[in-house]
């Protein structure tokens, strides 16, 4: 019974540490500076969405649906969503509705970035769950530039490039938080 406690906070402390490597990433300056995305709240929780959904779309494959550790780091996420609520001012009885409507956020991109991803396809799906999810514009126009849609499909390559990457890193690897994205420098070069 001890080593089933031991086992989860060892889960816990790792999904941690991956999480923490995960919003590192997901803050890399480039992503603002050269890709278009927002510099704001809703721009970084996006690219955190989109990491999570790399390491996930591999986890998946790798270790099925009901791996603990990948069960760990969403509930990591979402513990540091609620954090980040309450220190913000939301209130007790907002914060449950407001947790609601990110989950829901949450997986909604999370299954329409891997519906986009298919084997044979330009990119052009994912640009557009790209375009509608991590380009939207405050004031709803959805007028998306031409430097916009090139920097959803640069972010669709990093994307794929971080999959292939993942796949090519062994599983303890992984499982113990030593793995890498692809580099976003070598993106803004293609």
């Amino acid at each position: 019974m001890f080593g089933l406690f031991q086992r989860q906070n060892e889960w816990k402390q790792t999904a941690s540490e991956i999480y923490e490597k995960i919003v590192a990433k997901a803050r890399h300056p480039i992503f603002y500076r050269d890709l278009s995305v927002p510099d704001t709240v809703e721009g970084r929780f996006e690219m955190i969405i989109v990491h999570l959904f790399i390491l996930l779309q591999d986890w998946t494959v790798r270790f099925g649906k009901d791996d603990k550790l990948s069960k760990a780091i969403i509930e990591t996420f979402f513990s540091d969503i609620e954090h980040s609520l309450r220190e913000m001012g939301i209130g007790d009885l907002t914060v449950p509705k407001r947790m609601q409507k990110l989950a829901d956020a949450f997986y909604g991109r999370v299954y329409a970035y891997k519906d986009a991803l298919e084997p044979n396809d330009d990119d052009q799906k994912l640009v557009q769950a790209l375009l509608r999810n991590l380009y939207v514009l405050e004031d709803k126009t959805h007028i998306i530039s031409e430097d916009v849609r090139i920097s959803a499909a640069k972010i669709a390559q990093y994307i794929r490039h971080s999959l292939s990457a993942f796949s090519k890193q062994e599983e303890n690897d992984l499982s113990s938080g030593q793995f890498d994205f692809a580099n976003p420098e070598d993106i803004i070069k293609i």
